[in-house]
């Protein structure tokens, strides 16, 4: 068994938030910081994966994806960031409160493969392409189209998860 993220939760709230993700450089975890809104951060949502099944159930697994949206199987293997003209009432908005677009975390998920294990955030006073050392992936900016620090979030990801 092996535990994973399961995914993100977001949290609004005053002053910093102790189980918030850190930020890789020691720097400030709040997304809003250095913009008009609440203090909003990300705590992550761990899972253990059950063992892999058989080979002979992967193919109905994939069959079933669409309806197994809460099988415990699923990994968490991509975080993006999706900002929209208009507010979504159903998710959390990670600019809470800037008088901006609305900008919310979305996922990829799958039945096989590796699936991301650690997170967190990376604050860059430049545009970045590639993750850091040590770190397997990065999500687009957080902050793009607003000024200040590019915000990203990143992982690692176990590529040997049975």
């Amino acid at each position: 068994m092996a535990e994973v993220i399961s995914h993100l939760e977001v949290i609004y709230g005053v002053g910093r938030a102790h189980e918030s993700i850190p930020e890789i450089t020691g720097a400030l975890t709040d997304l809003n910081s250095g913009h008009k809104g609440e203090f909003v951060y990300l705590k992550k949502v761990v899972k253990t994966i059950p063992p892999r099944p058989y080979k002979q159930h992967i193919e109905q697994l994939q069959q079933d994806q669409e309806q197994q949206d809460t099988d415990d199987r699923r990994r968490l293997q991509y975080i993006g960031i999706e900002r929209l003209g208009n507010g979504d009432p159903a998710r959390a908005d990670l600019a809470k409160g800037a008088g901006e677009e609305f900008r919310f975390l979305k996922y990829v998920y799958r039945f096989t493969g590796p699936a991301i294990y650690d997170v967190a955030l990376w604050r860059s006073g430049g545009r970045q392409c590639i993750p850091p050392t040590g770190w397997d992936g990065m999500s687009c900016d957080i902050n793009e189209g607003r000024r200040g620090d590019y915000l990203y979030i990143v992982w690692k990801i176990d590529y040997f998860i049975c």
